[in-house]
């Protein structure tokens, strides 16, 4: 399995911090997620690249509509409600983004990261991925977070299959997270690596 050589290369580790239910509101902290989107530039040739039938996922007239972000600038004693986009310098994975960089199996395309809303109730909330690039995205996707117990992320996307090629490839998948658990979605042509850890907002001025 492709995903069997990343992890055994280094670039993928979990780390389980805690294993308990997840409430935005506790101890001050808003739950986060950051997410590195990449391509395999050797894949394993197979039948299934192209997902004509991809996994089973809620119907989309039933998702709560995608989030835009407020203006992602610097954090606030007093954050503004709605999501924030982080700045790189509170990103957790750059070490893998950096691994991915080097290496000359994948190409990394997209590392980003946001703060769900502080008052937020565990009721889902859908964030299309496009309002945190700084430029226009190679694929497309969104990504939905609930809480069952557990957070759960509801992740799509799709990337166009190229000119050579007709369709898209697509990653459709819905998991459980729980904080500082790195996960590994993964596809014979590209994939997505998310965690989600705490973020606390800087009570002074600055961010």
């Amino acid at each position: 399995m492709r995903s069997a050589r990343f992890a055994a290369g280094g670039l993928f580790a979990i780390a389980i911090l805690a294993p308990a239910t997840v409430f935005a509101q506790e101890g001050g902290f808003r739950l986060a997620l950051e997410m590195i989107v990449f391509l395999q530039l050797d894949p394993e040739p197979t039948t299934e690249d192209l997902l004509e039938d991809p996994p089973a996922l809620p119907p989309p007239a039933t998702w709560p509509e995608p989030v835009e972000l407020p203006d992602a600038g610097a954090a606030t004693p007093q954050p503004p409600p709605g999501m924030l986009a982080l700045t790189r310098a509170q990103y957790a994975l750059g070490g893998i983004w950096s691994s991915l960089r080097s290496s000359a199996e994948y190409r990394p395309l997209e590392h980003f990261a946001w703060a769900m809303p502080a008052n937020w109730t565990g009721e889902p909330v859908s964030l299309r991925l496009a309002t945190l690039a700084a430029t226009g995205l190679p694929f497309s996707g969104r990504v939905t977070l609930e809480e069952e117990q557990v957070v759960q992320i509801t992740l799509d996307i799709r990337m166009p299959a190229g000119e050579s090629a007709a369709g898209e490839y697509r990653i459709a998948e819905r998991r459980r997270l729980l904080l500082g658990e790195t996960h590994y979605f993964d596809h014979p042509r590209f994939g997505a690596i998310v965690r989600m850890f705490r973020y606390r907002p800087r009570t002074g001025a600055g961010s």
